[in-house]
């Protein structure tokens, strides 16, 4: 789980509580909920660096929401080794730009979600359900129809010219190394 909801409050206990209600024997990892309120891109960037090392068929149930209550939609994606359950609003856009082999559906299966629904709290009642159905085999199809078009993050691709490389500085981590969006292959 990757959220912005911080550690105070009943935020992430109830996304817990919804998981476990519905399949006992998941394995929860809080990977973070200190993602700055609705900072997708750094959101999408923790994501990105470190879902590799999850094991295959791992879900990931990545909360960073400024749309909360709007018509955006609810993604459910597959690549080859991995699920991600999120808001469309772009923090997926490392991870699906990454992946070869994707499938992405929109969550619009109301079975899946909690009978009982707040305007403001869908990562408790629609996709916290989600990723505990998922995680006892329900087939991704249940949830809703694939998807050809998502939000993406609007950042520039690194550009070379000559003997200079430009790019975004996309993370700071809290001991202040600077992340960017160059890859290393593009240093020779």
């Amino acid at each position: 789980m990757i959220t912005d909801f911080g550690e105070d409050d009943h935020f992430v206990a109830s996304l817990k509580g919804v998981i476990l209600k519905i399949n006992p024997s998941a394995q929860i990892v809080d990977i973070t909920h200190h993602v700055p309120s609705f900072d997708i891109m750094r959101g999408g960037f923790i994501l990105f660096s470190c879902y590799k090392y999850f094991p295959a068929k791992t879900i990931f149930l990545v909360i960073v929401d400024p749309g909360v209550g709007s018509s955006r939609k609810i993604l459910l994606s597959e690549t080859k080794d991995h699920f991600f359950i999120a808001p469309d609003n772009g923090v997926l856009s490392f991870v699906l730009e990454s992946e070869e082999e994707k499938q992405i559906r929109e969550v619009t299966n109301h079975n899946f979600f909690l009978k009982e629904q707040s305007k403001t709290f869908e990562g408790r009642d629609k996709m916290a359900p989600v990723a505990a159905w998922l995680s006892k085999g329900i087939s991704p199809e249940e949830f809703g129809p694939e998807v050809r078009d998502y939000e993406k993050l609007d950042i520039n691709k690194p550009l070379r010219k000559e003997r200079e490389i430009t790019g975004v500085i996309v993370y700071i981590d809290k001991f202040g190394n600077l992340m960017t969006n160059i890859p290393a292959t593009m240093f020779n």
